[in-house]
This record gives structure tokens, sequence and C-alpha cells, in this order.
């Protein structure tokens, strides 16, 4: 049950940002060009990295559980905001990135280490055989919704990007509801971090190669998401 219910907020997770996170490149990218792209996307990965390594710390006092409720709720705020500003959000750029970075440094934390302790590791690969399933299936549907959503909001609204709000909005919907779901996971603290361990540890060659793997995957999955995205918006007009 809490196996199938760490696949349930990771699968409204990866759906609700797959709505969405082209589409925001997108409308930072009509707004204000690429370098706030840039900007938004390079501050946004640089406080995931502080916080993430600084939930080391915060997991001895603070819960898994609540490390994930603080991070979905921290992107509510972010999708709040730029409901808020619309395109004033382009002279905010760096606070908004700061807030996607706290979101993730948080969610990431918290729910490595729950599926780490929740799964059990003879049923490890039928875990993440499922997860990833239900993950790709939510991936592939998500930009073609959140594409579909801006074309007949923008068809029934004639309001300059009030496509890409009422986008927004459902994003924001879909992370408060994530939020109230995490709610019924365990909650694990106490955790025993020190920063140090992250240069001196010894790792074995099998080891280094999956960190090799991870750091060209983040490659792709940070860099290439945001370029391909103002290509294809460049290239189809």
């Amino acid at each position: 049950n809490e196996e199938n219910h760490l696949i349930k907020i990771q699968t409204i997770f990866f759906f609700a940002g797959s709505l969405a996170s082209i589409f925001l490149q997108i409308f930072l990218f009509k707004l204000a060009g690429f370098n706030q792209v840039v900007i938004f996307n390079l501050t946004a990965l640089v406080f995931l990295l502080i916080f993430y390594i600084a939930s080391g710390r915060t997991l001895k006092i603070i819960s898994s559980k609540r490390l994930i409720q603080i991070g979905l709720l921290t992107f509510s705020f972010m999708w709040a905001l730029f409901l808020f500003l619309r395109e004033q959000s382009v002279y905010y750029i760096i606070p908004l990135g700061i807030l996607m970075g706290i979101g993730h440094g948080h969610y990431w934390s918290g729910f490595n280490l729950s599926q780490y302790i929740l799964t059990h590791q003879e049923k490890r690969d039928q875990y993440f055989g499922k997860g990833s399933a239900f993950i790709y299936f939510a991936t592939s549907l998500g930009p073609i919704i959140g594409g579909s959503v801006i074309f007949f909001s923008n068809q029934f609204f004639p309001i300059p990007f009030i496509g890409y709000y009422v986008l927004f909005f459902i994003v924001l919907v879909l992370n408060f509801l994530n939020f109230l779901l995490a709610a019924k996971l365990p909650a694990h603290s106490g955790i025993e971090f020190h920063i140090d361990q992250v240069v001196s540890h010894k790792r074995f060659s099998n080891w280094k190669l999956v960190l090799s793997q991870q750091f060209l995957f983040g490659m792709y999955d940070h860099i290439f998401d945001t370029l391909s995205a103002v290509l294809l918006f460049l290239i189809l007009k």
C-alpha cells in the first residue's frame, strides 16, 4: 500500500510537471526572451542543489513526509505567484526561480528517502517498473493535454495569455492535491549525515559509473528540456 501511494504521488507530480514545464519556458520566452529563461532555470538549479544538500541536516529535525509537503506547498505558492503577477512575472524571475529550486530540493530529498525506506528490497524491481510505466504514460500525455488547454482557452476567452494562466491554475491544484496525499505517508527523521561524506566516501568503480550516468542524464534532463521548448517554439512559429 505504501509503495502504491508513493507511485500515485510521483505520477501526479510528473504529470503536473509535464503539463506546464515546456509551456512555462515558452511563456517566459515570449515575455522576455531567452536570457530570462536561462536565468530562471539556472537560479532554480542552484537553489535545488543548496536545499538538497541542506536537507541532510533538516532531516534530523523534520520528517521526510514534511519535506515532501514543504516542496509541494512551495510549488503551489510559485504557481499562485505566476497567476497573481501574470505578465509582470518577468520582473520577478529570480525569486520565482528560487521558489522552484526550494520546492525541488525539499521534495526530492524527502521522496528519495521515503522510497528507499518504504520499498522492499526483494520487490524494488517491481516497484520501479510499475512506477516508471505510470510516470512515462503521464509525462507523454502531459504536453498534449497542456497544449490543448492553452489552445482551447485562447479560443474561448479573448484575453492575452489566458491559456497559460488556466494551465498554471490546473498545475497549482494538482500540486496542492499531492500535498494532501503526501500527508498519508509515514514520517522518517533523525537522519545522520555529514557533508564531508560526499568527498571522503570511497566509491567502487560501478558506483562511479552510476554517478557519471546520473550526471549526463541530469544534463540532458534539464538543459535539453529547456532548450528544446524554445527551439520548437521558434521553428514552429
